[in-house]
């Protein structure tokens, strides 16, 4: 049996979609569906995608991250500048002295240096996003040579070690005293997107995304690879940026709908007993009036000015009122970051939970605050406690929160799992089908070449 926390920390990791879990999941079905699949077709076109989807992967997973990691270490720390700051504060300046003064214990000097060293700051935050990915489309290209050269390497031994064996067979056939019939070879086989771009990791693997795909399509090797490159980065795109997203909405919509139940929230908050409290104490009413009195800009057509002075309103609310239940809901989801420290009194027993940091207390300032995902999950809430008070007279409030927490789990099942069943089976059976079915498509393009080159210089007949 899984503990509860773990429970809820894997639905809630698998539910968020500035996660970058999910996505891994549903890249390395994709990669094992298109590998096995590529097998089917021939051994060496096999080997050559094993290297080229799970080096992808590798250099997907490690490569922007690995390169942020050395640019801190080359560019940030020799300033004294903490690299954890999130450039997006400084859209506010009125938010400077809040920062500061609600700081967590012992980064509010190296805070204090970087509101002084803004502009060097900002110079290197974009300097950081831009070379990052672009040193993770560089070594994906050298990768792209290395297969390239790897695979036509072992094509062209495969292709001379089989004209060899077949040779020693024609040889063998002769000798017989038995006429044999002779056999002919055969083979088978702008700067607000721009931060926002730069601060989401999400998106940091959408750039880097583009740019494999479109070295994979412009770099093919023959229109079999590139037909097979379209049709299989198109779907990609497709079922990793944009259908799960719009799947989520929609399961999140049908239990607003049909089960009359908001589901809109982490499911960390979602699976915590406290939650369920919240509302059978009537806590959470006064909480949510004590929010709502704070916002001012209801439509959120005002102008700037109203926007910051609200933003400035809402940043000290929170750090005076950690235990309100939008605060605290946000915290739990991460809308709010909470500053951590590594355990260090870490044991096995916390390292099977999860539990690697330990909490402070403390909200880190140094991470940014989107106000309006804040004022989206305040109005959920709202509507929640609207659902709850309405609702059947002989639904109780365990059965409440328990079809919850069943809405919620189904949602993330059904999104992460018809997303894999695409990306892992369906696409690269379609790929198989496709080759296995044209009588001129089933070998590997690069292999027919190789063994026309090798016949055209007279090492094979």
């Amino acid at each position: 049996m899984i503990p509860p926390i773990i429970q809820a920390k894997l639905f809630s990791t698998l539910g968020n979609s500035s996660s970058l879990v999910p996505l891994a999941l549903k890249d390395v079905t994709n990669s094992v569906g298109l590998t096995a699949g590529s097998f089917i077709t021939g051994k060496e076109e096999g080997a050559d995608r094993f290297i080229d989807e799970f080096g992808t992967e590798a250099l997907w997973l490690l490569g922007i991250p690995c390169y942020k990691g050395i640019i801190n270490l080359a560019a940030y720390i020799p300033q004294k500048l903490d690299y954890k700051f999130d450039a997006r504060n400084f859209r506010n300046p009125d938010l400077k002295d809040i920062i500061i003064k609600n700081a967590p214990k012992g980064t509010e000097e190296n805070i204090k240096r970087v509101y002084e060293k803004q502009s060097m700051f900002k110079n290197l935050a974009t300097m950081k996003f831009g070379l990052s990915v672009a040193l993770a489309i560089a070594t994906y290209i050298g990768l792209t040579k290395f297969k390239q050269k790897f695979t036509d390497e072992n094509i062209r031994k495969n292709i001379l070690a089989e004209y060899a064996e077949e040779q020693k067979l024609k040889m063998e056939q002769k000798t017989d005293s038995k006429p044999q019939e002779e056999n002919k070879p055969s083979f088978t086989g702008i700067a607000k997107a721009i931060q926002n771009f730069a601060c989401d990791p999400v998106k940091n693997m959408w750039l880097l995304d583009v740019g494999i795909s479109t070295e994979r399509i412009v770099d093919s090797r023959g229109t079999q690879e590139r037909i097979g490159y379209i049709f299989k980065e198109g779907s990609f795109f497709f079922f990793m940026y944009y259908f799960g997203k719009v799947l989520q909405d929609k399961l999140e919509n049908r239990a607003k709908n049909v089960y009359n139940k908001t589901i809109k929230f982490d499911s960390r908050v979602i699976e915590n007993p406290e939650f369920r409290q919240a509302f059978e104490a009537n806590k959470i009413a006064s909480d949510l009036e004590a929010f709502g009195n704070i916002i001012s800009v209801l439509d959120g057509k005002a102008d700037d000015a109203a926007k910051m002075a609200e933003e400035v309103n809402i940043h000290k609310f929170i750090h005076a009122n950690k235990e309100n239940i939008v605060v605290k809901t946000a915290i739990e989801s991460d809308i709010i970051t909470s500053y951590k420290k590594l355990n260090p009194d870490l044991t096995l027993k916390d390292l099977l939970k999860g539990s690697i940091y330990k909490k402070t207390g403390e909200i880190d300032t140094r991470k940014y605050i989107d106000i309006e995902v804040l004022k989206s999950h305040y109005q959920n809430l709202k509507t929640l406690l609207q659902e709850y008070n309405t609702r059947g007279a002989g639904e109780s409030s365990e059965q409440f929160f328990n079809t919850l927490k069943r809405l919620k789990r189904g949602a993330i099942i059904n999104n992460i799992g018809s997303s894999i069943l695409v990306l892992g089976v369906i696409t690269p059976t379609i790929m198989v089908v496709k080759r296995l079915l044209s009588p001129d498509d089933k070998e590997f393009c690069r292999k027919t070449e190789i063994r026309n080159q090798l016949r055209e210089q007279g090492l094979i007949g």
